[in-house]
């Protein structure tokens, strides 16, 4: 059957990660020449040089520079690729939405995935791949990461500094755009209608449950527990329907404009109407913190970010059906290590106000639970106000 084939395919490139050493809020700029080793740049006219120029075709961007492809052991992979510790804001951020549980006198926890199968580093132009996968297997994660090689030819990475919410925006085109090529390139190993594959491929994302295409993409069960599971998922497969809905109206020249006017929102990427149309996030102004706390974090949950929180609750409808407007929070650190959450949210209506309103009381109540530990904890009392569209939240 057809979608079981777009499935698998979507297997075979969500497993590898767009650089893993560089954190969501802080992406790499340069794009210098790669330096190149010898014996692991591709040759002319081998499988690996004939694949990188199908794909270049596909996608429609020279390859301007040979690529230095590295194969690892598993072992040297999983060290080379494991990521990073957390910082205290991030850290404190997932704590306080309940994300995660964590003692600070225990060591950093690690809030990124590390790769699993391939990756490609816009810090150092490398690609790097596991020794042990099937030929197919590598064939996939390699046409994947080619993607973003020639992202980072044409491109680069851009710098963004203007909170967690856009950097994820942002990370969807790249991931998005990389999977959809993924796509067009099985379409034509098996001579299939390209507008088929892609429409097989956005309805396979729109009728599945997360955890069901993470399980048959073969994610570690560990992994899909971790804190940002759920919005890394969400920036291949979200970020695929976004960018295959820009191709769709306008093939890759209207995905070219992507990286000219890039999203500044999830919010944009879940509805790529709303980017077509320029939809800008409300700006929303910092809660104030309680009183004796110090800022630890400040930032925007956004709307991706807002749906796993009520996500949670297997009864708690979708955000996707409203209309976010904008949020800002901020965490801040009282005595005895105890956090506080101050989160305003604003809404297109004031009946969606109402809606999220009545989820957010359901989630705090029954699925925001906190524990007291020896290090950061936050308190279970909370308060929900509603003024017309806005929506202001505090706990701790």
């Amino acid at each position: 059957m057809r979608g079981s084939g777009s499935l698998s395919l979507l297997a075979l490139c969500a497993c590898a990660h767009v650089s893993p050493r560089v954190d969501l809020p802080t992406f790499t700029a340069t794009r210098a020449p790669p330096v190149l080793i010898e014996e692991a740049v591709i040759t002319p006219d081998s499988p690996e040089d004939t694949l990188a120029r199908e794909v270049s075709a596909i996608r429609g961007l020279p390859l301007k520079h040979g690529l230095h492809v590295e194969k690892l052991a598993q072992g040297e992979f999983l060290m080379r690729t494991h990521g990073e510790p957390a910082d205290n804001a991030t850290t404190a951020t997932y704590v306080a939405f309940g994300f995660m549980h964590h003692d600070p006198n225990a060591p950093a926890p690690m809030l990124r995935h590390a790769a699993y199968l391939g990756i490609f580093d816009f810090a150092t132009h490398e690609l790097l791949l596991r020794d042990d996968l099937t030929e197919s297997a590598a064939r996939g994660v390699l046409v994947h990461e080619i993607g973003h090689a020639l992202q980072d030819q044409t491109y680069g990475m851009p710098t963004n500094t203007d909170g967690d919410d856009a950097a994820l925006a942002i990370k969807s085109v790249y991931e998005g755009d990389a999977t959809l090529t993924r796509e067009l390139y099985a379409a034509k190993s098996i001579d299939q209608s390209a507008d088929d594959r892609v429409s097989d491929a956005i309805m396979i994302v729109r009728t599945n449950t997360r955890e069901s295409v993470a399980k048959a993409l073969g994610v570690p069960d560990d992994a899909t527990r971790e804190p940002r599971f759920g919005e890394t998922i969400s920036t291949y497969l979200d970020g695929m329907v976004f960018v295959a809905s820009l191709w769709q109206r306008g093939g890759f020249p209207l995905v070219n404009s992507a990286y000219a006017r890039v999203p500044v929102s999830t919010e944009q990427i879940l509805h790529p109407d709303k980017y077509l149309a320029n939809e800008l996030p409300i700006v929303v102004a910092a809660p104030v913190m309680p009183a004796g706390t110090a800022k630890l974090a400040e930032g925007t949950l956004g709307e991706l970010r807002t749906r796993l929180l009520l996500a949670r609750c297997s009864k708690t409808p979708a955000v996707g059906g409203w209309g976010w407007g904008g949020d800002r929070f901020v965490v801040g650190l009282g005595k005895d290590g105890r956090l506080a959450l101050t989160w305003s949210t604003v809404w297109d209506t004031e009946a969606d106000a109402k809606h999220f309103e009545s989820a957010l009381q359901w989630v705090s109540a029954r699925c925001w639970s906190s524990e007291r530990r020896d290090g950061w904890w936050i308190g279970p009392r909370s308060t929900i106000t509603r003024s017309g569209a806005r929506v202001d939240y505090t706990r701790g």
